[in-house]
């Protein structure tokens, strides 16, 4: 009784620790060798508490049903108190091994006594709270001078504050992120706005959209056209082709009432030269008609030939001839 009061006391003062607990049930087999007593199904109740992570206190209670060699029925009731231990384990399988003392009580003849027991089992992990184990267990009784020695299945819930089958990981330290220097900002080179396209920016540009086509100065005036009209071999007539030239340059000028034009009329240097000078009158002439024609007031328009002057591409092949059989307007802005 003294014995059982003092394994009483050692318990209480562990269990009193605030860790984290366990409980479980299972079913074994008993077999027992030098006894006189079967081998016997028994029932296991459990209840555990860690003392550390991976260390756990159980205080475990059997009973079976046991018929002796006499045929009597002997009920056998024990107590155990282990100490397990469980193995780190990276999967849900975790091995475990524990040692402990106990005292079993038989009706009948066999006589009561401190046990002795060890063992090794296998942890399965169904989450974090629930698992499944497996054992063997070997046990010693020495009054009767007898070994034990049982299988045991079973589930146990754990609650509280430590769960060891879970892995704990140590705390990574984040590296410290390397001192990153700001990229410079490309240089944005200034935007040059040239609305009218004429090669004078908008800054500078004293006469804006000015149409394509036109000749202008530095301030970005107009100072000719380019009809790009050009005429056939002794021809002063208009070809239909060049027409919405024309139309497009009567139209700046209804726009751009401060500037009247002097169509200038070309040709190439085949001929004579007073031949050429009276062709080259004609075109330039022709233009000049046909601008009066589009509304183009008369005051505003000059012509003028000028033969084969100022060539603008060689007169010794045909396409060069041919260019230079042209007319152009001189842009006045008015005073």
């Amino acid at each position: 009784m003294k014995k059982i009061l003092g394994i009483s006391v050692v318990v209480a003062s562990l269990f009193a620790t605030n860790n984290g607990y366990e409980v479980g049930v299972g079913m074994g087999r008993d077999y027992i060798s030098n006894a006189p007593i079967n081998n016997n199904n028994f029932g296991n109740i459990e209840i555990g508490k860690y003392l550390s992570k991976n260390n756990i206190l159980k205080l475990e209670f059997e009973k079976s049903e046991k018929t002796n060699v006499n045929t009597q029925n002997e009920t056998l009731t024990r107590t155990l108190l282990n100490v397990e231990h469980c193995f780190d384990n990276e999967t849900k399988f975790t091995p475990y091994v524990f040692a402990g003392t106990g005292y079993q009580w038989v009706s009948g003849a066999y006589n009561n006594e401190i046990v002795a027991d060890a063992g090794v089992g296998v942890k399965y992990a169904i989450d974090n709270t629930l698992s499944t184990f497996a054992q063997t267990r070997f046990l010693r009784d020495f009054a009767n001078n007898d070994n034990h020695k049982s299988f045991l299945i079973g589930v146990e819930y754990k609650f509280g504050q430590t769960q060891p089958l879970q892995k704990v990981e140590p705390i990574q330290k984040p590296k410290p992120k390397p001192i990153q220097k700001p990229k410079p900002k490309p240089i944005q080179k200034p935007v040059v706005l040239d609305s009218d396209n004429d090669g004078v920016i908008d800054s500078m540009d004293k006469c804006p959209n000015t149409p394509a086509g036109v000749k202008v100065d530095k301030n970005g005036c107009p100072v000719s056209f380019n009809f790009d009209i050009t005429f056939k071999n002794n021809s002063s007539k208009i070809q239909p082709q060049f027409m919405s030239k024309i139309q497009k340059f009567a139209l700046f000028l209804k726009n751009n009432p401060a500037y009247k034009a002097e169509i200038e009329g070309y040709t190439d240097n085949k001929g004579s030269k007073i031949y050429n000078e009276v062709l080259s009158l004609k075109r330039a002439k022709a233009v000049y008609l046909e601008l009066i024609k589009l509304g183009v007031d008369k005051k505003r328009l000059s012509f003028v030939g000028y033969g084969d002057k100022n060539p603008i591409a060689s007169n010794k092949t045909k396409e060069g001839r041919i260019k230079n059989r042209r007319a152009i307007a001189k842009l006045i802005l008015a005073k």
